[in-house]
């Protein structure tokens, strides 16, 4: 009888021991089916975010500026630093259009590359020199 008693609480840890198991399992299954959901939540994004920064690129090759480039604040930086610039070094030339805005719907940019270096140019008709210089005809 005791024999049958010993194997019975034998029996009885192997299954607490296996459903423990079991569960830690269950529980890490559960886990990795979470954090591999959020890598693919993640590498979606990234995917999008490739195609965004693909379309920018052929978009400033064909002479377009694009918002995921350069933002409407960003742009207005560098509008400014160069007119700050121009007004302490060069007086006679001065930025004509300081809205970002015009640039994204209406002006042209060159491109350029050397090395790792992408060089962005606006590509302008003339340029109006005198104090008083507004946009180029």
């Amino acid at each position: 009888m005791q024999a049958i008693q010993t194997n019975h609480q034998e029996l009885e840890l192997l299954q607490n021991t296996t459903n423990l198991k079991f569960n830690m399992l269950s529980t890490y299954s559960s886990q990795l089916s979470i954090i591999m959901s959020e890598y693919s939540r993640m590498s979606a994004i990234v995917g999008r975010e490739m195609e965004r920064l693909h379309n920018s690129i052929m978009d400033l090759m064909e002479g377009k500026l694009s918002l995921f480039l350069f933002s409407v604040t960003s742009l207005g930086d560098i509008l400014e630093n160069i007119q700050h610039h121009l007004t302490l070094l060069h007086t006679q030339f001065s930025v004509a259009i300081l809205d970002p805005r015009y640039y994204y719907q209406h002006a042209k940019f060159l491109v350029h590359r050397q090395n790792n270096d992408i060089f962005v140019m606006l590509k302008t008709t003339g340029w109006n020199v005198g104090p008083d210089a507004g946009p180029a005809q």
